[in-house]
């Protein structure tokens, strides 16, 4: 009685155990292979439409590194400080030039109506980004929903067309699987960049 008593307690500590741990994987979200529900990013294959108004499937992203994001140029608040963290982490790869590789950093949209290409350039344009570095994508509802599905990001739109969202930076590797995320604003880049330079 006392082996069946003691077995079980072991097998509920051992089940408990991976739950704990794999909740607490999900929330350190420092490995994508916890969080995702397909092998890469890139298998969606989804298509959206760049800053120049040029038809952009997502798989192009593939060879070398991506940090993604998801936002809407109307925002005032959070999304502003998701495109800083991302500039500071590209400001500190600039300081790791010699051994850090090649990224692009990638906008995707909530805003499928009114963030059309034109606005994407103008919003490049008063942050400043590098077109030769960053890409700016608006895409389809559906799009948006699989895409955020993917990357963990939680978002809703509100009657006046203003997005509630998780506020999420992802790092994809080369073949579009999740490595690092972070999930709280202005933070500093150095855990990101390490991560970037470790690829």
């Amino acid at each position: 009685m006392i082996f069946k008593i003691l077995s079980m307690s072991a097998f509920m500590l051992i089940f408990s155990s991976d739950r704990v741990f794999a909740h607490d994987h999900h929330s350190s979200l420092s490995n994508a292979k916890g969080i995702m529900s397909i092998d890469s990013v890139f298998n969606l294959d989804s298509t959206w439409t760049d800053q120049d108004g040029h038809s952009f499937r997502i798989g192009a992203l593939k060879g070398s590194p991506s940090l993604v994001a998801m936002a809407y140029t109307k925002c005032e608040s959070s999304c502003p400080l998701i495109v800083e963290d991302m500039k500071k982490i590209g400001s500190g790869l600039a300081a790791k030039a010699k051994t850090a590789p090649s990224i692009k950093f990638v906008l995707f949209s909530f805003d499928t109506k009114r963030d059309t290409p034109s606005r994407l350039k103008a919003f490049a344009k008063d942050r400043k980004l590098n077109l030769d570095q960053w890409v700016l994508l608006q895409g389809t509802k559906k799009s948006v929903r699989d895409l955020a599905a993917v990357l963990g990001i939680r978002f809703k739109e509100d009657s006046n067309g203003e997005f509630d969202h998780s506020n999420v930076i992802s790092l994809l590797d080369s073949e579009g699987v999740i490595r690092n995320q972070q999930l709280r604003l202005d933070q500093k880049p150095d855990e990101m960049t390490a991560r970037i330079v470790d690829l």
